[in-house]
């Protein structure tokens, strides 16, 4: 589902950790699978989903202003699986194998229905940085990506996992690096520039690993453990997200945090 049948209203909500610090009102709100962040001035909404019609993309990504008002529209391709906002309003994007080869029209899954020709699918590169103001792709990425599995920001840049062999990847508009890992299917990233931790492997959601950044593929993690977080059954899968070098774990209503720093001496 791309879009919902019908548009409902929807309130958008921005917690410190004391609370609520603003809602924004929607009245009238049609995304399916919807994530937002914050961007200067109000906030963007991207729809996970997009279909590919007659030549003419549904436009999946919407900017609204503090007051709820939808100020444009645009399109940022199908099978996204993150967002990541910059303070300077551009957004990264990572896709997953869907949106990287295509679904709902896009790659090979369909052709053009007026000229029978093949439609790249927006996020062929996997990462893609793009402007919030103009909807136009500002960088994306040279070296293979498959699929998104976490991400971080750290200033400007995105620092991500991603399959198919999970190197931690350093992505900005200048440059492009992948330190070798031996993780497989971390959910959440931390980095300060110079080490970063994992999150969650495959058939364990709780283990994390910290890494050195450095190009030896055989170094082993500076450190390791397991995730103890109050209120949460052993067989359940948390909701993490990683912010520059701080993890964010949501239980419930419970928010949980804590830096890479707690995890090294």
């Amino acid at each position: 589902m791309s879009r919902l049948s019908e548009p409902l209203g929807t309130t958008v909500t921005s917690h410190l950790t004391s609370g609520v610090e603003a809602a924004i009102v929607i009245r009238s709100f049609g995304l399916g699978h919807p994530m937002v962040q914050p961007i200067p001035g109000g906030i963007i909404a991207i729809g996970s989903r997009c279909h590919l019609r007659e030549d003419a993309p549904e436009l999946n990504a919407e900017v609204y202003d503090t007051n709820g008002q939808l100020l444009r529209a645009g399109c940022f391709g199908d099978g996204i699986e993150l967002a990541r906002a910059t303070q300077t309003g551009n957004v990264w994007v990572g896709y997953s194998d869907e949106g990287v080869y295509g679904n709902y029209g896009w790659g090979g899954t369909g052709r053009s229905r007026n000229t029978g020709k093949y439609v790249e699918p927006l996020g062929h590169a996997g990462a893609v940085l793009w402007s919030a103001s103009t909807f136009e792709k500002l960088w994306e990425a040279t070296e293979i990506v498959d699929d998104v599995y976490a991400a971080t920001l750290l200033g400007e840049d995105l620092w991500a996992t991603t399959y198919v062999d999970f190197p931690i990847r350093h992505l900005s508009t200048h440059s492009e690096r992948a330190f070798p890992t031996s993780d497989s299917g971390p959910r959440a990233i931390i980095t300060d520039g110079s080490r970063a931790a994992t999150f969650g492997q495959y058939g364990d959601p709780f283990t994390f690993r910290v890494w050195t950044l450095q190009d030896d593929p055989e170094r082993p993690p500076v450190s390791t453990g397991r995730l103890s977080v109050p209120g949460l059954g052993g067989q359940t899968k948390p909701r993490m997200m990683g912010f520059s070098d701080e993890l964010n774990v949501f239980v419930g209503s419970s928010w949980f945090k804590l830096s890479l720093g707690d995890l090294t001496p």
